[in-house]
This record gives C-alpha cells, sequence and structure tokens, in this order.
C-alpha cells in the first residue's frame, strides 16, 4: 500500500519489489470479476482479489480487495497494463 501515485516502469518495479517484513511468499488470489472491450484495442477489468501473505510461521495473512485495470493493445498485439487501481474491501456489515 502506498500514499503517492507510482509512476513509470522503474517506479512500478520498486513498489512490486519492495521487501514486506514478516512475508515468506506473496500470492493474489483471482476472484470474481468482469472484463469488457470498450474500444478496438482497450480492454476494462474489475473485480475482487484476495492478496495472501505467507508469514515465516506458515500462517497466511489475506486482505480482501477490488481492483480495475484498463488494458491496451500494442502494435505488437500484446496486451499492456495501461492504469490500476487496488483498494481493501471495507469489513462486512453486521
Amino acid at each position: 500500500m502506498s500514499r503517492e501515485q507510482t509512476i513509470g516502469r522503474g517506479a512500478i518495479a520498486a513498489y512490486f519489489g519492495r521487501v514486506r517484513p514478516g512475508a515468506t511468499a506473496i500470492s493474489v488470489r483471482i476472484g470474481e470479476h468482469s472484463l469488457r472491450e470498450a474500444a478496438p484495442g482497450v480492454a476494462i477489468v474489475a473485480g475482487h482479489y484476495t492478496f495472501v501473505r505467507r508469514r515465516a510461521d506458515g500462517t497466511d495473512e489475506l486482505e480482501p480487495s477490488r481492483f480495475s485495470m484498463t488494458f491496451l493493445r500494442g502494435a505488437d498485439g500484446a496486451w499492456r497494463i495501461a492504469d490500476h487501481h487496488s483498494s481493501r474491501l471495507p469489513p462486512a456489515p453486521r
């Protein structure tokens, strides 16, 4: 999590490559989501995912979150992330 925008290839690599104290492994479980093509070469996906942080003692810390991403297809045909937003899900109502 960051309070600053992460812009540019170097800043993005640094953000995702940073050390997370106490975590021995990190993964993401994609949940319910929708994907739609907004225009030729532009796709938008939004939904839920859960970050899983494995601790040294073998337990998992789960962080349910929501996300949106915009993809652009390059001249080489490859899809690339043009924009991404993620935020934690608020606690379920009681």
